[in-house]
């Protein structure tokens, strides 16, 4: 003989059904609703919708830029050498700075200084002030940046500074082979400023 459900079983089986038949019965409007605005969403064209612009802050946009990344190293740093790591990064950093072309017709430091200070990551990503600035020298003293705190939140400043803050060195030669940068402190590496100096020779 067939077993009967019992009245527990029945109740268990009706507070199943129940909710999910008036989820189906109020949730119809809002399914076909979801479903017409997504179909009008996917006829627009495509290049159109990945030029739109979205907010976000800027302490997110870098959080998620650079949150792979930091994980990654950290990974192969558990597998790999991780001096030769940090190398690695360095070089590819060098590599693609010197494989931009000499702004050869700058003719002094300030035009190298006074465009970036128009960026937008300049703007709202880091706090400097200067220490000397003429056509031969720019100093510049920083004292909060973004990209270093990114970078040292998750314990890795080490990374940060061979992805970050190496190429500063190749990215003024890049711009000018006239053009030097000396430094001793970095934010990134847990001192109190940055104090790039940046030197026009000849």
């Amino acid at each position: 003989m067939e077993k009967q459900p019992t009245n527990e079983n029945r109740r268990d089986f009706l507070k199943t059904l129940i909710p999910a038949g008036t989820m189906l019965c109020m949730g119809c409007s809002t399914a076909l609703s979801m479903k017409t605005k997504k179909n009008l969403y996917q006829e627009q064209d495509f290049d159109s919708k990945i030029k739109k612009e979205f907010s976000i802050s800027w302490e997110q946009f870098l959080k998620d830029r650079f949150r792979t990344t930091i994980a990654l190293m950290k990974t192969f740093a558990e597998h790999y050498d991780k001096d030769e790591l940090i190398k690695l990064c360095k070089d590819q950093a060098d590599k693609s700075n010197l494989e931009t072309k000499p702004y050869l017709e700058a003719k002094s430091v300030k035009d190298f200084i006074l465009p970036m200070e128009n960026h937008e990551s300049v703007k709202n990503c880091v706090e400097y002030e200067y220490i000397e600035f003429t056509d031969k020298v720019c100093q510049l003293k920083f004292t909060n940046c973004l990209y270093a705190k990114t970078f040292r939140d998750k314990d890795a400043g080490d990374f940060g500074y061979a992805i970050v803050c190496h190429a500063d060195f190749s990215g003024a030669t890049a711009f000018n082979p006239k053009l030097k940068l000396e430094r001793t402190k970095t934010l990134m590496q847990g001192h109190d400023c940055c104090d790039h100096r940046y030197i026009w020779e000849g």
